[in-house]
């Protein structure tokens, strides 16, 4: 199987960790790190970041995960976006993915 037939969606990844956040599991736990080397396997790289009160902190910030490559500068490369919202106790958290296809 080559990497063009499968089909990587880029929402359902980003709605299950936003779905894991909202369950009051830590933004860099090992689940989410699952997720994100599953998803890697099947792509170039990947980018997740998260910002919002992560893990219940009072000031809000940005964290956020890669591996493999995602070219950010290159117009010709195909990679996909997806966004999502964590509706916590703490407030709003937002997910956004970007997968190198």
């Amino acid at each position: 199987m080559s990497l063009l037939s499968l089909k990587i969606d880029v929402n359902f990844v980003s709605k299950k960790i936003a779905f894991i956040i909202e369950n009051r599991i830590k933004f860099r736990s090992r689940l989410i790190k699952n997720i994100i080397t599953a998803t890697k396997e099947l792509s170039y790289g990947i980018f997740v970041s998260c910002s919002g009160r992560l893990n219940g902190v009072d000031i809000a910030r940005t964290d956020s995960i890669s591996y493999g490559s995602i070219p950010f500068q290159s117009i010709d490369k195909n990679v996909t976006y997806g966004y999502s919202i964590a509706n916590t106790t703490k407030g709003l958290q937002s997910v956004k993915v970007f997968i190198n296809v």
